[in-house]
Formats: structure tokens, sequence, C-alpha cells
């Protein structure tokens, strides 16, 4: 055991590396770009640092035997009850607790239920919208990874009994804000001291999220951190001996996990800090960097599906960014110490930020350096101050009504400019020349090449997509709809938008790939499935032209250029004939504008949702040769006939449909067709959006499909060549 305890102490300051293999794995597990830095890492760390190397190893084995122990949770979604404990209580929703599982429950008349209720409940099943777009939340993938099993809907609620849960501690405090406050400070009272933003309006959301100050009302280390320094300071007022200094502020984090409900991101945040003083209080050797270290490895091996999570990412990047970045301002003043902290964490965490906000304030970085000196000074301490004096009130709404001028004021300076990283190859560029760059700051030396650097990334990035030569075709899953983006000779067309979408997934993808323009936005006809993003995309998104068979049902006063049979559609090169528009036919699927064309090396027939009627029209006209069919209507019964598909003798069809949809699309009819004929058969709702590629080999098509995956499923996107 000594000897162990000694080789431990003697590798402190490098078990950082312990973390970054664990890192590099599970990411490894996603993106295939990230295997050679894995290798590269392990094979320094065994010519290097053997002892490190041979732990590394053993941490792999057992995060491999974790993932693969673990199996996907399953469940009877027939069930019409459910029974169990009550352990969370939100705004519209609760937590039941069933064995081992988690169910959020939704109700439009929830009777008032407590943490620790036991319950029985009636009512169904229900998914949750999952469209698997690149660039986009995925809401049923967040719920796997916080370890909810499904969502139900229930129509009755029977409490049954009652058990003390620890929650209750959090719900009660709540409640207490919530009776004696006023609806002014409430809302910030929750959000500042619980992490809870049910209470405040959608508005302060958007704003605090332009500005780029979310971080500070987000239950997380910087939050722990704020909390931690007040306190510092204050006890530093008592001359207290250090270790009883630790100890007051260690006793008060326990206090706070248990009003915030022993949140995942307070209890990390809380255990790093704990060790911290631990560490220092027993004059142990290991680094800071070592125990970030140490509870980073330790929460993925419990949950590997944590490095999903945005704030997961965040929490632990920032940390580790400021703990190895502290050469570059632990010599500077209080003020500048905070600007330097402030820009090193927004450079490093910029592209997660893109990912999810696809742009940035120009005035982000001071708008942080004023509210963290703000909330860290004035308005947390005034929150718990008033949490426990009510006669405080009256002073934090003023503080209150301080606090939402100043973003009104630094939002209304705060000029957006809409950028991302499009792909995680970017990402790795952007890392390697920050890395770089900082590495030439602290040296002072090749500190403008490196900038030169960075500034034709951006420019490369941006570029991207106006670059001649790249080709491609994308066939958005949008659950139960049709959305098709093809992309050529520099020309964007958006066949269809999908249905409503409260996520707005297609203007999330083109934001995310730096697509400011759509050249043509083309609707085949009047049902909602096809149109109904028409309003959100036109308010977001710089559209030329509107094409449609007749007039569009929207809200927008927009002009529509429309089409008939015999048109030739033209856009930068890429050119497609209509072979059917709008007819007054009384069947609306039969009005939908259909599209042949070259696109790339291969010959595409789009049909919207022309029926057989029209499909028999179209080989009586037409000689069509078609090497991708975009299937009509979904894959219904009603389309894809024997005679059709003899035509036309397509290599590969495309299926837009949406999982589990009540018309039991696409039909088996239609698939035993496909099957029959050896037709290469591509589904949204099994492999998500898929992507076909030109351009990249001579005369290849390739076919790429996403997923927002989790890593126990190990699911791969892959790329198969149909030529």
């Amino acid at each position: 055991m000594n000897k162990l305890k000694i080789t431990l102490l003697s590798e402190s300051g490098k078990f950082i590396h312990v973390g970054i293999v664990v890192l590099l794995f599970l990411l490894s597990l996603k993106e295939v770009l990230i295997i050679p830095f894995l290798f590269a890492e392990l094979l320094f760390l065994c010519k290097k640092a053997k002892n490190i190397f041979v732990i590394c190893l053993t941490v792999l084995f057992v995060m491999q035997l974790r993932i693969f122990l673990t199996e996907e949770v399953t469940f009877d979604d027939t069930k019409s009850s459910l029974e169990g404990k009550v352990v969370d209580v939100f705004q519209t929703k609760f937590v039941l607790l069933q064995g081992t599982k988690k169910y959020y429950v939704y109700s439009d008349n929830l009777v008032s239920v407590s943490p620790g209720d036991l319950v029985v409940i009636e009512g169904d099943f229900f998914e949750n919208e999952s469209q698997q777009i690149p660039h986009t939340f995925d809401y049923q993938t967040y719920l796997n990874t916080i370890g909810i099993t499904a969502s139900f809907y229930a129509t009755d609620v029977f409490v049954t009994n009652h058990h003390f849960h620890i929650n209750q501690i959090k719900t009660s405090i709540s409640e207490y804000i919530l009776l004696n406050f006023s609806q002014k400070t409430s809302p910030f009272l929750l959000l500042l001291v619980l992490g809870n933003s049910e209470y405040v309006s959608d508005e302060f959301n958007i704003a605090t999220k332009e500005l780029g100050i979310t971080h500070l009302f987000a239950l997380s280390g910087m939050h722990v951190g704020m909390i931690v320094a007040f306190l510092n300071q204050l006890l530093k007022r008592f001359y207290l001996q250090k270790k009883h200094h630790h100890f007051l502020i260690g006793v008060f984090l326990v206090i706070y996990n248990i009003i915030t409900g022993f949140s995942v991101s307070i209890v990390r945040a809380s255990l790093l800090i704990i060790t911290l003083f631990w560490n220092e209080d027993k004059n142990l050797l290991f680094s800071r960097t070592d125990l970030l270290t140490f509870s980073f490895v330790l929460y993925l091996l419990f949950n590997p599906n944590y490095i999903l999570l945005l704030g997961f990412q965040l929490s632990y990047l920032v940390a580790c960014a400021i703990l190895l970045g502290r050469i570059f301002f632990y010599k500077n003043s209080h003020l500048i110490q905070v600007l330097k902290i402030t820009l090193l964490a927004n450079l490093v965490s910029l592209p997660l930020l893109l990912e999810t906000n696809k742009s940035f304030g120009v005035i982000t970085i001071f708008a942080n350096v004023f509210f963290i000196e703000f909330v860290s000074k004035m308005f947390l301490p005034l929150s718990f101050l008033t949490l426990f004096i009510v006669i405080f009130d009256p002073i934090y709404g003023y503080a209150t009504s301080l606090f939402l001028k100043g973003i009104e004021l630094f939002n209304f300076y705060n000029f957006q400019i809409t950028f991302n990283f499009p792909n995680n190859a970017f990402k790795i560029m952007y890392y390697i020349i920050i890395f770089l760059l900082l590495k030439a700051y602290l040296n002072k030396k090749r500190t403008l090449i490196y900038g030169f650097y960075m500034i034709i990334l951006i420019i490369v990035t941006v570029s991207l997509n106006t670059t001649i030569g790249i080709t491609y075709v994308k066939v958005f899953d949008v659950g139960q709809g049709d959305a098709i983006l093809v992309h050529q000779n520099n020309c964007n067309l958006l066949i269809d938008t999908g249905p409503i979408d409260d996520f707005d997934g297609i203007i999330e993808y083109l934001k995310g790939e730096n697509i400011s323009s759509i050249d043509i936005l083309l609707i085949t006809h009047n049902h909602e499935d096809h149109y109904g993003e028409v309003d959100d995309i036109i308010k977001s998104i710089d559209v030329k032209m509107i094409v449609a068979g007749t007039s569009i049902k929207n809200n927008e006063n927009i002009l529509v250029t429309l089409t008939k049979e015999g048109d030739t559609i033209s856009c930068k090169g890429l050119e497609f004939q209509v072979l059917n528009s709008y007819q007054t036919n009384s069947l609306e699927n039969n009005n939908s504008i259909v599209l042949y064309g070259k696109i790339g090396n291969d010959y595409w027939l789009f049909l919207g949702d022309a029926e057989s009627k029209i499909e028999k029209e179209l080989i009586d006209k037409y000689d069509l040769q078609v090497d991708i069919l975009k299937v009509s209507h979904h894959g219904s019964s009603n389309a894809t006939t024997e005679s059709f598909l003899n035509a036309i003798q397509p290599k590969t069809a495309i299926i837009s449909v949406g999982i589990n949809n009540i018309y039991q699309h696409p039909s088996e009819e239609v698939l035993n067709r496909f099957k029959k004929r050896e037709i290469f058969v591509l589904r949204t709702d099994q492999v998500g959006t898929i992507t076909i590629f030109y351009g990249i080999i001579k005369n290849q098509t390739f076919f790429q499909t996403y997923k927002h995956q989790q890593f126990f499923w190990n699911q791969f996107p892959s790329i198969l060549d149909s030529s």
C-alpha cells in the first residue's frame, strides 16, 4: 500500500493524461477523427510515463466493461398505469421513480404532489419529438442521457402514501419563496439560489443567451465558485485558522447540496472544492488538475453519457483551462484577472457555445466581466441574504431592476455574428491553433502567425458552403413530413420545410452549416407536413425566391413564383424539369410539384406526395431514367406501384417518414416491392437525416446517415458506396 501511495504521489501532476485518454476514448466512439489523437496520446505515455500508461489502460478496460455491461433500458409502453415514488417536482411535470427507472409525468391538471409521495397514475406513454438533424438539440437523447426512461401523460394521479425524500427540502424552499416574495423578485431568488429557471420569462432567457451570460444562472462549478469566493472573503475577516475556514465552507456546501436536492453539477463542483481543501490541509502532493481529473474520470465511469451533456463539457473544459492557464493571469490585478479568465474561458468553450447558439455577440467578453462582478459581488450574496431576511425584498427588487436594465443596455449594443464550426474537423483544428497561439503568447513569439492561421481557418469555415464543386442532397429527418436541401454550384434549393417544429431543426441546421441564404424555397403542395416551417424560415434565413404551384398557406405576406408542368427550375447550373404541378385536383396530394433532374452523376425524381394517378401520367408522358427515387407520400400504399417501379427502375429509394407514425408508413407492400427488385432503401425513421455526397471521388456517390448518438449504442455514421 505504501509503495502504491508513493507511486501515485510521484505521478502527481501527470494524472491529467488519464482524463485526456478517457475523453479521447469516449469521443472516438462517435468521431473517427479522434482515434489518431487517442493512439498518439497512448504512445506518448508508453514511452514517457509507463505508470500512467498502465493506469490509463486499466481505466479504459473498466470503462469498456461498464459500457458493454450496460443494457439499453426497456419498458412496457402499452401500460395505462404506473405506480412509484415522486422524487422531484417541477412547474409542469414531476419525476416518478419506479425501481431503477425514472419517468417524466405530465398532466393538464396535476394534483398537488411532493417529493416522497407514493402515487398511482393513470394515462398513457407518449413519444417525445425526436428529429435526427445535425446541429440541433434532440430532447429524447437528452432525456436518455440524464436517466429518464420515458414520458407519461397522466389523466389521474392518486397519492397513496408518503415517505420522506431529500428533495422535499428544495420543494419547501421553493414554495416559501413563491409565497413570501413578490412576483418580481421570486423568479430570481429561485434562479440564483436553487437554479430553477421555470419562473423567469422567455425574454430573459433569450436575452441572457444572446449576451452569453446564461452560465451565471446555472447550478454549476462557476455558481459554486462564486459562492465559495464570497464565503472566503467573508470568513477571512474572522481570522480563523485555514482548516477551520475550510471546514465551515465545506459544511455550507453540504447544506447547499441538500437545499438543491443534490444536483449532479453542484455535487461535482462541491466535491472538487472539498477535495482541494482536504489536499491542502493534509499537505498531500496532488495537484489541482489531478483532483479535477479524478472527479472527471469517476463521473464518466459512473455514466459515460455525461460526456454528451453541454453543462458537463463546459464545466470541466473551463475549469481545466483556468487551472492550466493560471500562468497567464496570476500576477495581474483582480479586474485584469477577471478579464483574462473570461477571455480564456470563452476561447476554449467557443466551439461548444457556437454549436449551441450558432452565433456570438461582439461585446460578450465585456458583458461577462461586468455581470460576473455584479452577480458574484452583489446579486448572489443579496439573494441569500434576502432569502433569510424577507424585509430585504424591496432592496432586492431594486437590484433586480438594475440587473435587468443592465442586460437590456448591453444587448442593445451587442451585435450578433452568426457563425459556427460546421464539423468536428474544424473544431479540432481550432483547438490545435488555440493551443499553439496561447503557447506562442506565453513565449512572446510567433503570436501573429498563429493569429493569421486562425483567420484563415474562419475564412475557410465560412466559405465552405460557397465552394464550387461541392454537391450534396440532404433529406432531413423531420418526422412525418418532407424537407430536402439540394446544394450544387453554390446554389441552395430547399424542397419543402417539414411540419411545424418548435425546435426549428431546419433553421438550426442551416445556421450550423453557415448557410445564410436559400436561393429557392420550393413548396410541393399545401399540406402542413410540407410547408409548416415556411414562416419561421422566412423570418430567420434570407430566402431569395419562393416557388409553388399555387398560393401558400402562411402568416407572412410573401411573394410566390408560380410554376407549372413543363417549366424548368434553374439555379446556378442546377436544373429541374417540372413534370407535375397544381391542377386544381380535389386530392391535394396529386397537386404536388414533381421534379426531375440530374444532381452530380445521378438522375433524381422528387415526387412530393403524388399518388398512383400522377405516377401513371408520368410514365405515360415521359421516358424517365431514375437513379435515386425520393419515394412519394412517405411510402404510402397509394403510390409507388409495381408498374411505376418497372418503368423507372431506380437503384436507390429514399423514404422520409416519422417513427411509429399513426399512418403506419411506409407500407409493407411498398417495401416488399423494393425488396423484390433489390432496390437499396434508406429511411429517415431508421437512420435519421440522409446525406448524398458527390464530387468527393469522381463518378462515385456516397450516402451518409446521421443520428444523435449515445455511446452505449455505439452507432457510427455509416458511409456506403451506392455506385
